[in-house]
């Protein structure tokens, strides 16, 4: 089998002249040293980025010596070095409207813990400084943004040009408490969190495989240092290889591996019919890896209660393609959701009419609220989540692996969605179907309370996703674990 992937090899290729270069990333087997690494590297091309803790290289070499570079015997795979990006739905298409939520629960049912001592490494657009994620603990006077590094390639700024990262950030981890005014229910999931912001998508919103790989790569680095624990991924692009095989996806493991819970959007092609699949098979990368925590988005029907709230028609359905593994593992509220964001970023800017001056009472208005659906934001609401149950854990000197936290939610999930429902999008006069089978809501909608009133511990520590929730004809064809 060719360690090329199958869009940079010869026969599916336009004609191009030899000498043609083309950005690659470069997995290497394990076994390759990092010394052998470097050399290899040097001699094929141009090395584009390096990585400490992953045997791979993006480099930009000519097409002549991709055939040389992957019959190499310590080479694993040889893949473009793909474009990809945020997971948010269009802003001017925000149409499945039936109410507004703020990722966070209602005050009642706020739990003691706010992920203090945890880090959540926000991949994404950049974090902007905003009160929203300032530390309450010392009077709001300094930033909870812990560690910021830039990975967009001519570019220095760790700020958020585009918008979206901050929101996201919001959503896992702002702090109410922080805002004019009596705002501290309008808080994100982890309102005491840190936040490592390692920026990978540009000003529009786009990015690299080889900037989220870098950034993976920084945040085990940097585990210790700012006790990083999540990583959030709210991007995502089309699959083009099996997950064993896609560098992204092996990013994703080499974190999870190193203890980190690793949690991804979905994807927003539910919709989408291009392969006659009705949605079906639409998941992205790297939510197809079978390792991580993939999350697609629901919408509220209602003011209350869960039982009428439904998935979203533009959440993204498993199987994945290729592997056909059974995905998303849960589904979070996504769609309408709002969060603080700067005036000055490309979304606010150009989107106006999704800004939303919000009142509370007990003070003013709050200003540079922006509202956003996807299942961006569903990601970041079980980021959150995961940062609760590790304090949890840690408040109680247990140690809770990102398998069991996985295992927990998934287990503890909501599982009586109504069979269907028929959503009108007002935009295009269409009415999408939905049903909450396996592949559209996986094990169910993330319950927070029922997670951490649960004290459900695999003795290893590892998972077996197959015990719960999926019948076993299935299980014999869709696995979660290698």
């Amino acid at each position: 089998m060719s360690k090329l992937s199958p869009d940079l090899r010869p026969q599916s290729r336009r004609v191009v002249a030899s000498d043609e270069e083309v950005d690659i990333i470069v997995q290497y087997l394990d076994r390759a040293p990092r010394v052998d690494v470097d050399k290899k590297g040097a001699v094929w091309g141009e090395r584009r980025r390096t990585f400490s803790n992953l045997p791979f290289d993006a480099l930009r070499v000519k097409r002549s010596q991709l055939e040389a570079i992957a019959n190499d015997p310590n080479v694993a795979f040889v893949s473009p070095d793909r474009d990809l990006g945020a997971t948010h739905f269009p802003p001017w298409m925000l149409r499945e409207a039936v109410g507004y939520r703020f990722a966070a629960m209602a005050v009642p049912e706020r739990p003691v813990q706010t992920g203090k001592n945890v880090g959540i490494a926000i991949i994404d657009s950049g974090v902007s400084a905003d009160d929203y994620l300032k530390d309450a603990s010392t009077n709001c006077t300094t930033s909870r943004i812990v560690y910021s590094q830039n990975f967009v390639s001519g570019e220095s700024t760790t700020n958020d040009v585009y918008g979206h990262g901050t929101h996201v950030a919001g959503i896992a981890a702002g702090a109410g408490r922080c805002l004019p005014g009596q705002y501290v229910d309008m808080s994100g999931m982890a309102p005491d969190a840190k936040i490592i912001n390692l920026r990978v998508l540009d000003g529009r919103g786009v990015g690299k495989d080889s900037a989220v790989i870098n950034a993976i790569d920084r945040a085990i680095a940097l585990k210790t240092t700012y006790k990083i624990k999540v990583i959030n991924l709210s991007l995502g692009r089309v699959i083009a290889s099996s997950y064993s095989s896609d560098p992204l996806c092996q990013a994703v493991e080499r974190a999870w591996k190193a203890g980190i819970t690793v949690v991804v959007a979905a994807g927003n092609n539910g919709r989408d019919n291009s392969m006659g699949t009705k949605g079906y098979a639409t998941i992205t990368s790297p939510a197809n890896d079978p390792y991580v925590i993939t999350v697609g988005a629901t919408r509220m029907v209602g003011s209350t209660g869960r039982e009428d709230d439904t998935v979203t028609s533009y959440s993204s359905k498993g199987p994945t393609l290729r592997d056909h593994i059974v995905k998303p593992d849960l589904v979070a509220p996504g769609n309408i959701v709002y969060a603080r964001m700067s005036p000055s970023s490309y979304l606010v800017s150009s989107y106006q009419a999704n800004t939303l001056g919000l009142s509370m009472a007990g003070g003013p208005n709050v200003p540079n609220i922006f509202l956003l659906s996807g299942t961006s934001m569903a990601a970041p609401v079980v980021a959150g989540s995961a940062a609760l149950l590790l304090q949890q854990a840690a408040d109680a000197a247990l140690t809770l692996t990102n398998d069991q936290i996985k295992a927990r939610l998934m287990k503890t999930a909501f599982k009586n969605f109504i069979p269907s429902a028929s959503i009108p999008d007002n935009l295009s006069g269409q009415t999408f179907n939905v049903q909450h089978d396996l592949f559209t809501r996986g094990a169910g909608y993330l319950d927070v309370k029922s997670a951490l009133a649960s004290s459900d511990r695999s003795p290893s520590g590892k998972a077996d996703w197959r015990q719960l929730e999926f019948p076993a004809a299935l299980t014999r064809v869709f696995c979660y674990r290698r």
